[in-house]
């Protein structure tokens, strides 16, 4: 699920990078060919008393929810949008799960898919799921890679169904990520 209801209207940002750093970090906003970076100073070593993920998830998003509040005061951008987001993921314990773009039909119209992807602290997953008529579920593994969105975005590209029952998944840069049969006959 995103949590991000919809993006902020910006002059000339549009992303805004919100970093952990070991040692200290720059206490100004920087900007990159439109982008905005914000960094917060954390030492995952320092907590050694909190042994649960979910605490350790709890003081990592609260250090990127200062971040976020630093930037909307600097940048003049609304804090609702933000204050949701960070109420949104706990209420959704931390997951981070969407559908990519819309599903599709098989040309029969018999079988629809959807990537479907989840991104958490270890890796992106993507998934072609697919269903019948029936809502008999296949789901496909597409592909695991590392957690950095800036290593995994070219892998957002198009599915495409090439038979009524073979599917292709294509990245960005016209790459085939994968091919194959959806359902067995």
């Amino acid at each position: 699920m995103r949590c991000l209801d919809k993006q902020i209207e910006t002059d000339s940002i549009w992303k805004l990078e919100l970093k952990l750093v070991a040692g200290s970090p720059n206490p100004r906003i920087r900007f990159l060919d439109g982008l905005a970076i914000v960094e917060r100073s954390y030492d995952p070593n320092a907590l050694p008393a909190i042994n649960q993920l979910s605490m350790r998830n709890r003081e990592i998003l609260n250090l990127l929810h200062e971040a976020a509040g630093q930037a909307c005061e600097e940048l003049s951008w609304p804090k609702k949008p933000f204050e949701i987001a960070y109420h949104r993921v706990l209420r959704n314990d931390f997951r981070n799960e969407w559908i990519w773009k819309k599903s599709k039909w098989s040309p029969d119209r018999r079988l629809r898919a959807e990537l479907r992807c989840e991104h958490d602290a270890s890796a992106l997953r993507m998934h072609l799921q697919v269903r019948d008529r029936e809502d008999h579920v296949t789901e496909l593994k597409i592909l695991e890679a590392p957690p950095d969105e800036f290593l995994f975005t070219r892998y957002f590209g198009e599915m495409s169904w090439i038979t009524n029952a073979d599917l292709r998944w294509t990245a960005d840069d016209g790459e085939v990520l994968w091919e194959g049969r959806a359902v067995e006959s």
